[in-house]
């Protein structure tokens, strides 16, 4: 297999919901720790969603500490009506002594998810190319797989990526699945909407 790392900063990540709510995640945060540090404090800007939401949450604590590696922050914002709507950035903790987690290949760089088209009542089973290492003695763990079944809704698919030296990086492959109602032979599977 072969290496490719590209970790890209981007100035924000927006999500909408279905009926137009959006919020908008804060930047990438990137900090350095020296030869001595394992970890360091990072504190981030809170999302700014839309209107006034149920409730938001994150998958991590604003200004707990995190170690060497990319370590991937998911929000969740609740709307009345079932609404949710997510948004993500990266925490990037680089090392002045050369620590770094796993360097990943066909990781996502649009934080705009991919939307996929469900026909005909059937949940969608999507064929994404997932990312991979080539580094040796690294494991990962993933939320969901290719060909895993989907409901309509939007997800973030996290891998997670972790070498020998216990150093991590994540991968967001953000991914959305609509309901189309069409009377057709073969419409009974998803397809990309490449609209989109």
């Amino acid at each position: 297999m072969w290496i490719y790392a590209a970790f890209v900063l981007y100035s924000l990540s927006l999500s909408s919901g279905i009926n137009g709510q959006s919020v908008v995640c804060p930047d990438d945060v990137t900090m350095t720790v020296t030869s001595v540090q394992d970890e360091v404090a990072v504190s981030w800007a809170d999302p700014t969603p839309d209107g006034t939401p149920l409730m938001m949450e994150s998958s991590r604590t604003n200004g707990s500490m995190f170690g060497v590696g990319r370590h991937a922050v998911l929000y969740t914002v609740d709307y009345t009506g079932g609404v949710s709507v997510m948004c993500f950035f990266y925490v990037i903790i680089t090392a002045d002594d050369g620590r770094a987690g796993p360097n990943i290949n066909r990781c996502p760089t649009s934080r705009t998810p991919q939307t996929y088209e469900a026909f005909n009542n059937v949940n969608c089973s999507l064929p994404y190319d997932p990312p991979f290492v080539s580094q040796t003695m690294v494991t990962f763990t993933s939320t969901h797989t290719p060909q895993d079944t989907f409901e309509v809704g939007t997800y973030h698919v996290v891998y997670t990526f972790t070498n020998v030296q216990g150093f991590v990086s994540e991968c967001v492959i953000p991914i959305t699945v609509t309901r189309k109602c069409v009377s057709c032979f073969h419409c009974n599977k998803c397809r990309p909407n490449i609209i989109d």
